[in-house]
């Protein structure tokens, strides 16, 4: 295998192998609060056996468990959507009224075992409310603005799979939407072939490129050109890397990138498109 195949395959193990430590350490850490949390509900006299007031607390608890999840999971966040901003809100404004009640409370009116609890309270409020709203307001934002902060665990905006194909498979690119309009290919002889020329941005998304998440190369037939009206070409008839390109949205100059690897030639009197 190449150096680029080598290079994505070793990224993609590190990734991996850090996103099973933050969401092992997420669990763990949610755990011990949820264990926390229940032991303070059951001698919590706030609540006072009311059974609306043990649901309400039980689900606040059950949403500042799952924040610090959400906030490493990609797919927990993508399966709930946009419920994340009521869920945050609604936890949010639960410790946030009760917080409020304590300050306005009567100091004197506390029992020792109250003033004993005063200072874990503190800490339980640092360590296991502040850091669990903001991992949940960080979620619940991603909701509403995908993207707008950036998790450890997204997927890249441009993925190939396989990254070593053979003849006769299907090359399969994944991309973010939306993204540039033109898609290119760099041969192992450093020629670069139009496989998508680039397109004007549209604005509906079930016709433009632009909206297009998931495009399927055959490795046999797809064709580009050196130009974009040119003459069509096999673009995988070499043996190689090849490093596929994407455009960003905006014509802006940069541009999305994977590598893959072509282990034996296609057929060369094979004709098809992509």
């Amino acid at each position: 295998m190449g150096v680029g195949g080598r290079d994505q395959i070793g990224m993609s193990s590190i990734a991996t192998q850090a996103f099973v430590i933050g969401e092992t350490g997420a669990i763990g850490y949610s755990a011990v609060r949820t264990a926390l949390a229940v032991g303070m509900a059951l001698r919590a006299p706030r609540l006072a056996g009311q059974r609306w007031g043990m649901f309400a607390q039980a689900l606040a608890d059950a949403c500042y468990a799952a924040f610090p999840i959400a906030y490493v999971s990609h797919g927990l966040r993508q399966a709930l959507g946009f419920l994340w901003l009521p869920l945050w809100l609604f936890a949010a404004a639960w410790e946030g009224y009760w917080y409020v009640v304590e300050m306005l409370a009567d100091d004197e009116a506390d029992t020792a075992l109250e003033q004993i609890e005063a200072p874990w309270k503190v800490v339980w409020g640092f360590c296991f409310i502040l850091p669990s709203s903001i991992a949940g307001a960080l979620v619940a934002l991603d909701a509403v603005y995908p993207h707008a902060w950036v998790f450890g665990d997204e997927p890249p905006p441009f993925i190939c799979s396989p990254l070593v194909p053979h003849p006769g498979d299907t090359l399969t690119l994944t991309m973010d939407v939306p993204h540039g309009g033109e898609l290119g290919a760099f041969t192992p002889r450093g020629q670069y072939l139009y496989v998508v020329p680039f397109s004007a941005a549209s604005r509906n998304p079930e016709t433009g490129f632009d909206w297009q998440r998931q495009l399927r190369l055959a490795v046999d037939s797809t064709r580009g050109s050196a130009v974009p009206d040119g003459p069509k070409q096999l673009v995988f008839a070499d043996t190689g890397v090849y490093q596929l390109q994407l455009s960003e949205p905006a014509g802006t100059a940069a541009a999305l990138a994977c590598r893959v690897r072509i282990t034996s030639s296609a057929p060369q009197g094979k004709s098809g498109s992509q």
